[in-house]
């Protein structure tokens, strides 16, 4: 067995696990993640594939695959002792019914990852004696404290994401269109290995740094600008999330000097805080307040819009997350075994010739301290802090 095979077979006894202590009779999943998690199969990632795979797990270990036409040949010959089922877009939940019944039978209690209202209705009167029950948040916080064998990995694939980051920010210069640049980040990574990106990589300059584009355009940057990437890659099934900023060309003006002061000193606190039992919530506020504290309005801070913590792994955004806004949950204690990261930002919204800065590594959670496994090029911090 090799080395990929062991760490699906680690990965798939954690679910057992689960379906014993739980006095379940299987699991029904359809979210790509989890499909993976069980069964090394490789997915398309796609908006248009997101319904095209499931995985259907019985007590005893038995594993079911049901994947798109288009997978299905290379799917059985590089799975041979898996069963696997075509999908039929007119007869997906007949099939996934069937293959219910084969793996865990016509009766039972079983849980799900993911089903829309009408599929669970439909597969409810196809398996009328099945109980379903939703699950999908104990699968994600069990796949959120990482195995040893899965911080390796992640680790391999961190330092791809370095290299992307690296490429982008040597290359960044005056003329160059944001999409040229998020392509040779792009290509850095897939030449060293990556299956490809969490999403577009997010590059964005100048206004669009100001309003937060998240993602590249057919604008060409400007010497002396603000310039954000925010880039997420994909190893063996793991993402990894590196978010750096620069100045296009030139070394930084005061005024953004301060800004990146303020990003970057929030930071740091914010690492310094992440260790086992630390409240992701506790965090998050600390981190708002040193910008705050920095004589940045609250207005052109992410933590007054979005979460800036969240886990890494199988899916780019998991457990462990911080609270939107103005609410308290959920506020996850971090554990040994978390793999996160923590974004703080400022966006001049209101005034965005100004830019704007966003930070943030792959961090791991160990026994006594953070240990960043992802990190901002040294290159991009030190232009910040000469004089």
């Amino acid at each position: 067995m090799g080395a990929d095979n062991s760490l699906v077979l680690l990965r798939k006894t954690r679910f057992l696990e689960y379906i014993r202590k739980n006095n379940l009779d299987g699991l029904v999943l359809s979210r790509i993640e989890n499909v993976r998690y069980i069964s090394g199969f490789k997915p398309v990632v796609s908006l248009w594939f997101r319904d095209a795979y499931w995985a259907i797990l019985g007590e005893d270990g038995e594993t079911h695959l049901v994947v798109s036409v288009g997978d299905y040949e290379r799917t059985r010959r590089r799975m041979p002792n898996v069963s696997i089922s075509k999908l039929l877009s007119s007869r997906k939940l007949e099939i996934v019914a069937s293959g219910i019944k084969d793996v865990i039978g016509s009766s039972g209690k079983i849980g799900f990852d993911s089903l829309e209202f009408a599929e669970c209705n439909e597969l409810k009167k196809k398996l009328p004696r099945v109980n379903f029950h939703w699950v999908s948040g104990e699968l994600a916080k069990i796949r959120s404290v990482k195995l040893p064998e899965e911080l390796t990995v992640i680790a391999k694939g961190a330092k791809i994401t370095e290299k992307a980051v690296e490429a982008a920010v040597k290359n960044a210069r005056d003329g160059i269109k944001e999409c040229a640049l998020a392509g040779l980040a792009e290509y850095e990574a897939r030449a060293l290995g990556s299956e490809g990106v969490s999403w577009s990589l997010a590059t964005f300059a100048g206004v669009n740094a100001g309003i937060f584009t998240r993602n590249d355009s057919e604008r060409k940057m400007k010497r002396g600008e603000f310039l954000i990437m925010g880039y997420a890659t994909m190893y063996k099934g793991y993402n990894t999330d590196i978010t750096a900023t620069t100045v296009v060309g030139e070394s930084p003006t005061k005024a953004q000097k301060k800004t990146y002061e303020a990003v970057y000193d929030s930071y740091k606190i914010g690492l310094s805080m992440a260790k086992p039992g630390a409240s992701t919530k506790k965090i998050s506020d600390r981190v708002a307040r040193v910008i705050e504290d920095h004589g940045i309005d609250r207005r052109y801070s992410f933590a007054s819009n979005v979460p800036l913590i969240h886990g890494i792994g199988m899916n780019v955004y998991e457990a462990p997350f911080s609270p939107d806004p103005g609410l308290s949950q959920p506020d996850h204690k971090l554990v040994r075994g978390h793999v996160l990261a923590i974004e703080p930002s400022v966006a001049y919204s209101d005034k965005p010739r100004l830019g704007g800065v966003r930070l943030g590594e792959t961090i791991t959670i160990t026994n006594d301290k953070p240990q960043v496994i992802g990190q901002i090029p040294a290159h991009s911090i030190s232009i910040f802090s000469k004089k």
